[in-house]
């Protein structure tokens, strides 16, 4: 039983940080179920136990509790030692953490489509296309 659920986590978080945030964001939502599903088989680990097993679920759970926090538009600043202090609520939704800031990509986004707008106003400034 361990080995296939060991199998499963490993085989989801191949495909989840093989696909880059951009292309899994269309499906976010339904992929966030599936992630908080087999996440949740992590944390069957006791944390008072920090026998082989669980030490060895703290990693996968850590990447897939980064994983859905950039889904959830959340910064991932959990400390993987700290991430049994994480659960799920009878919602199904993670627990435990506090809103941080915007993720960096989203802030570098943000910084590019401001940018652009500054480029779009000085080429209307410009004359735009008549001054081609």
């Amino acid at each position: 039983m361990f080995a296939k659920r060991e199998l499963i986590v490993q085989n989801l978080l191949t495909v989840l940080t093989s696909i880059t945030q951009r292309n899994i964001e269309p499906n976010g939502s339904s992929l966030i179920n599936k992630i908080r599903q087999v996440a949740s088989t992590l944390l069957n680990c006791a944390p008072d136990r920090k026998g082989p097993v669980a030490q060895k679920a703290e990693e996968p759970l850590s990447k897939f509790v980064d994983i859905l926090m950039r889904l959830e538009r959340a910064a991932p600043t959990i400390n993987p030692q700290h991430a049994h202090n994480l659960h799920f609520d009878h919602f199904g939704q993670l627990s435990g953490m506090l809103p941080p800031p915007l993720l960096e990509d989203e802030e570098q986004e943000l910084r590019n489509w401001a940018d652009l707008k500054e480029q779009q106003i000085r080429f209307l400034q410009g004359g735009g296309f008549v001054s081609m």
